[in-house]
């Protein structure tokens, strides 16, 4: 059954939705998030990534539903496997609105508690400005677009940017890719 937010985005036919291609929720430090279940714990210096690329990808695209549908599949085994030994840079993807446009962006630093994901807005959405950089937002697990973490110098997840790959200048597709773990 879809989620109360894919029913009203649904509801308003085939939108655009902006989508930062990225891995700007994996930083050295995780934003302090008081209480809860643990956070994302930094145990190794912030990988290298190129500048976020922001596309505006249609929201019934259906490389990003399946990639929201896999990310979504996972997470619980994800979260379990968190709550035994924090991953390091966990994040999730999570959609924001001014009422007008949908941005999807990580949220870094985030927490897990009832099924709903807490964490804060790693950086400045380019679409919808009513929102910002550090602000703390609740999303629904069933809400969720994607999720990631960093686990050998590589990434694991980031499902979303997977699936925008080849709409990317080869070069930076080719960046992404080698900071991408291999796709099980």
């Amino acid at each position: 059954m879809p989620s109360r937010l894919e029913q009203i985005l649904g509801a308003l036919g085939p939108l655009w939705i902006t989508c930062a291609v990225s891995v700007a929720a994996c930083r050295d430090e995780a934003p302090p998030v008081p209480g809860g279940a643990p956070t994302s714990t930094p145990a190794r210096p912030r990988l290298t990534t190129p500048d976020d690329v922001v596309l505006d990808v249609r929201a019934d695209d259906p490389a990003l539903i399946a990639a929201r549908a896999r990310a979504r599949s996972e997470i619980e085994a994800v979260m379990a496997r968190h709550a035994r030994a924090p991953l390091h840079e966990l994040s999730v993807k999570a959609p924001i609105t001014d009422g007008v446009r949908v941005e999807q962006v990580w949220l870094a630093g985030v927490r897990y508690e009832d099924g709903v994901f807490i964490g804060t807005i790693d950086n400045d959405p380019e679409r919808v400005k009513t929102r910002r950089a550090g602000e703390v937002v609740r999303v629904k697990k069933e809400d969720i677009s994607d999720y990631m973490y960093e686990e050998d110098g590589k990434i694991r997840g980031n499902y979303t940017l997977r699936a925008l790959l080849d709409r990317l200048p080869p070069e930076e597709a080719e960046r992404y890719k080698a900071i991408l773990a291999p796709d099980e």
